[in-house]
């Protein structure tokens, strides 16, 4: 399960992918006050930083925060994100919180912070800008004063058709990313939902004309439609060396906030043998948020995929693309029918004569 915190993290990284033309002239930009779920004073910015390495700037804030009297008692590096408290006590014995992370946009690495007041403890709102401002000043001037280092890239890196790295950025969510092989997806806490038909494969399975070749040769069967648990996926890439025929097949896994995430799957060749890759990983979103929190996980998705956000339609298959629309976020890598070239693996087709 995941930890509190971290099912928070959606909350400030939505406002990170938001930019502005004041975002390089101010201290800060978009500051803004509202209420947090505990029921206290929740205040948000956003600063702009130097440089070009992502995680250079996640590990200088932190120390940052540190040397401004904050204790950073959790960090989330995958997310660039880090919570701190301060010595802040209520009178129920809560305190006030930081919530802070690092990313890069299209203008930029920026800086998002939030700060959490527990209930019925009051910031004046000129003295948390300003504080604020104090973490943003401070840490510009680590960065610059830093040692260089190599970029970070925004997202990672995509391999390409032939399994090698490719310039492209990876493209994740939850852990799980596009390219992703079938044994990469089995480490992560994928589950089979109840009362859902479970993808099969063997040499007696009751096949779909979906089949693969044996590292031994022979011919394994699957089933025709199907999700995989942990335990088949995990299997999967051992038992099956090439995809002949392939109809679909998914996994399924839980986002932080308990909306089902999908990730499906295609035939995609590397080092010269068609595979099962991620070709396809859905996260869908709750029916009731209302129209701040979506322009917020809006803004977060930005942040978190930069131009590859809503590309158009047409785009779609043939590029990497990241839709946001219709209660749901999708990512999809580029596809290629396949079809005709897998069957050219050895093994794959039968051999005929006019005899």
């Amino acid at each position: 399960m995941i930890p509190t915190p971290i099912r928070r993290a959606a909350t400030f990284a939505a406002i990170v992918g938001f930019t502005s033309p004041a975002l390089a002239q101010d201290c800060l930009s978009n500051f803004q006050v509202g209420k947090n779920k505990a029921g206290g004073a929740s205040y948000s910015a956003l600063a702009q930083l130097p440089g070009t390495n992502v995680g250079q700037a996640y590990q200088l804030s932190q120390q940052v925060v540190g040397q401004e009297g904050w204790k950073v008692y959790q960090t989330v590096p995958e997310q660039n994100a880090a919570f701190a408290r301060n010595s802040q006590v209520s009178a129920s014995g809560k305190t006030g919180e930081l919530t802070f992370s690092t990313a890069a946009t299209d203008k930029g690495l920026v800086l998002a912070i939030v700060y959490d007041n527990p209930p019925g403890v009051n910031s004046p709102e000129r003295a948390v800008k300003d504080h604020f401002c104090k973490i943003a000043d401070s840490l510009r001037k680590q960065i610059a004063a830093a040692p260089a280092a190599a970029a970070s890239p925004v997202a990672g890196a995509q391999g390409t058709a032939s399994g090698a790295p490719s310039s492209e950025r990876k493209v994740c969510l939850a852990k799980a990313c596009l390219g992703m092989t079938v044994e990469e997806v089995a480490k992560l806490d994928v589950h089979l939902p109840a009362g859902v038909p479970k993808f099969e494969y063997g040499p007696k399975v009751v096949s779909g004309n979906g089949y693969g070749i044996a590292p031994n040769g022979s011919r394994v069967e699957f089933s025709n439609l199907g999700t995989f648990d942990a335990r088949t996926l995990a299997g999967f890439g051992k038992s099956v060396d090439r995809i002949c025929r392939f109809h679909s097949a998914f996994a399924q896994m839980k986002a932080s906030d308990g909306q089902r995430i999908t990730i499906s799957f295609r035939p995609e060749f590397r080092d010269g043998k068609a595979i099962l890759v991620v070709q396809d990983i859905t996260r869908y979103l709750p029916a009731n948020m209302s129209e701040s929190e979506m322009q917020r996980f809006a803004d977060a998705a930005r942040a978190q995929y930069g131009d590859l956000l809503n590309r158009t339609q047409e785009t779609l298959n043939r590029v990497t693309t990241v839709q946001l629309d219709y209660g749901k976020l999708r990512l999809v890598s580029p596809y290629t029918e396949l079809s005709g070239k897998m069957l050219e693996q050895p093994g794959c087709s039968a051999k005929v004569s006019l005899d």
